[in-house]
């Protein structure tokens, strides 16, 4: 593990520091797995969705929603409501999907962010 890593308030800053071993990791604000070894490293975990129909009930925004809040992981069923995790999203910023049934990873960016509905 990385001792440096409640100094830093994102995987990206943990990863610039040396810290490049993914993993659940305890930032500044909050417990997160950050995926380094993939893609260039510093990615934050937002969602572990195991199951789209079953998952949640209802129609639900999967990012306000607290699932297993305090064990991220990319094994189990994990979301977090972002919104009052005060995670701000600007335009540039880059987010790391996968497929655990295809391994695939989607890559996209943000221009507009308008919240996590």
């Amino acid at each position: 593990t990385c001792n440096k890593a409640n100094t830093v308030s994102d995987c990206q800053a943990l990863y610039a520091l040396g810290c490049q071993t993914s993993g659940v990791y305890q930032l500044q604000k909050l417990k997160t797995y950050c995926e380094m070894e993939n893609n260039g490293g510093g990615w934050q975990l937002l969602l572990t969705q195991l199951h789209a129909m079953d998952q949640y009930a209802g129609s639900v925004s999967p990012f306000k929603k607290d699932l297993n809040v305090n064990e991220p992981s990319i094994l189990t069923a994990y979301s977090r409501n972002w919104e009052k995790s005060e995670l701000y999203v600007n335009p540039g910023d880059e987010f790391l999907l996968k497929s655990a049934g295809k391994k695939d990873w989607v890559r996209f960016v943000t221009t507009k962010f308008f919240g996590w509905e």
